[in-house]
């Protein structure tokens, strides 16, 4: 694994860091926009990009352009709680009215896991211009978890995996994908992450998922950075 090169935006609570995250990911599509006609945005799930949705939503984007993916998603329907496709139509896709076709959800409920995880690798593009990244407690981003054999994937961009939160059955991107992105927002907040977080930056102990990308912007609030020192 990649130990990070980080620029480090602060901010003093959550709120904060979503709006701040909002802001960027407006700024970097455009940027984008201003040179190809469409954008590629991938988006990830949890409680802090939540906020940041609700936040991105509000802006005066040409939605049509964009085109969402999903690092991950739960072996459930997308009308599920848990489904990371429908916290999207939730704060974003449908607040915005973000066109229907522009939106590649990875279909969790699928009979077969492992042929909808070809299906969606083949929807990817080569390199997507933004990824977003949450980070649980243990570390773990997209779906890939501390010590799984996902991590060492080389081949698929795209793998059925089994991870061990509810619910367990999952489909992620991989380190393959990760690696090859143009620009990766993370978004860190609480104090409950900050112990993971400075462990991750100090490269103490073992390798942690969070680190598999090596050029990332980390939008953190002050609980968060707490322990993270210099």
């Amino acid at each position: 694994m990649t130990r990070w090169t980080a620029q480090i935006v602060e901010e003093k609570d959550a709120q904060a860091v979503a709006r701040a995250g909002a802001r960027a990911i407006v700024v970097a599509l455009e940027q984008v926009l201003a040179q190809r006609s469409t954008a590629s945005l991938c988006l990830a799930g949890g409680t802090t990009p939540r906020a940041v949705y609700v936040e991105l939503a509000k802006a005066a984007l040409p939605w049509s352009r964009i085109h969402f993916y999903f690092g991950d998603e739960r072996a459930v329907a997308r009308s599920s709680s848990d489904s990371n496709a429908g916290l999207a139509d939730e704060t974003l896709f449908g607040p915005a009215a973000v066109p229907a076709e522009n939106i590649f959800v990875i279909a969790g409920d699928a009979p077969d896991l492992v042929a909808e995880a070809e299906r969606y690798a083949s929807l990817l593009p080569a390199h997507l211009d933004l990824l977003l990244l949450g980070m649980g407690e243990d570390g773990h981003t997209a779906s890939l978890f501390p010590g799984a054999s996902s991590l060492n994937e080389r081949v698929k961009r795209v793998v059925s995996v089994v991870g061990p939160k509810p619910p367990p059955q999952r489909l992620t991107i991989t380190p393959l994908v990760l690696d090859t992105a143009r620009q990766t927002f993370l978004f860190v907040t609480g104090s409950g992450k900050a112990e993971v977080l400075a462990k991750a930056f100090g490269g103490v102990g073992d390798a942690l998922p969070v680190q598999l990308t090596s050029r990332v912007t980390l939008f953190a609030d002050t609980a968060a950075l707490a322990k993270l020192g210099s």
